[in-house]
């Protein structure tokens, strides 16, 4: 009984060392390295990409105009006359979903490439600010809806100055400028 026990216990202390001697002898004939090697700026520069496209229209320079509009319709006796101010906000910026947009980039280096700066929405007239200066007379919808057009061309065309759209560059190229270095890229090219 007393052998029985004996031979129980030295068997678990006799397989313990014969494993400790193998796993030793195996990790001396083969020796096993592990590197991880990461390149974080492919995906950063992927990423960021991505977010500045998801931005999509981005707005650099916001003009308040307004335009006084008139016109006459000569009757046999007289004529109607109506004056309307038109108010409006026209928002200037780049669209960033253009497919114009192309960023590369070198190392810590983004190369970038803007889309041209433009009106980001047509319908840039606010209907409800509208003022009529004076009214002798009625006026039909078409005339009105004429007066609108009129106004909108004229503001549209103040709104979108040489000098207007280069400023909307220049702080177009600032804000990206900030953002790719906030995203790692020390130096940003503009092309």
């Amino acid at each position: 009984m007393k052998k029985l026990i004996l031979f129980l216990l030295s068997v678990p202390i006799v397989l313990g060392v014969a494993a400790y001697f193998f796993m030793k002898k195996t990790a001396e004939a083969v020796p096993v390295s592990v590197n991880v090697v990461t390149n974080s700026q492919i995906d950063k520069t992927e990423n960021t990409i991505v977010s500045l496209r998801n931005i999509g229209q981005w707005e650099f320079l916001t003009i308040d105009v307004e335009e006084l509009v008139d016109t006459a319709i000569a009757k046999t006796f007289g004529a109607d006359r109506i004056s309307c101010i038109y108010k409006g906000t026209c928002r200037l910026g780049i669209d960033m979903a253009d497919e114009s947009l192309c960023i590369s980039t070198s190392g810590d280096t983004a190369f970038v490439k803007l889309p041209q700066a433009k009106l980001l929405d047509e319908h840039f007239l606010q209907d409800a600010k509208t003022q009529v200066f004076f009214q002798d007379g009625d006026f039909a919808p078409v005339v009105m809806e004429s007066l609108k057009r009129r106004a909108q061309q004229r503001m549209k065309a103040r709104a979108l100055t040489d000098k207007n759209l280069r400023q909307t560059e220049a702080n177009a190229r600032s804000q990206i400028a900030a953002l790719l270095k906030a995203s790692g890229f020390t130096t940003t090219i503009f092309e």
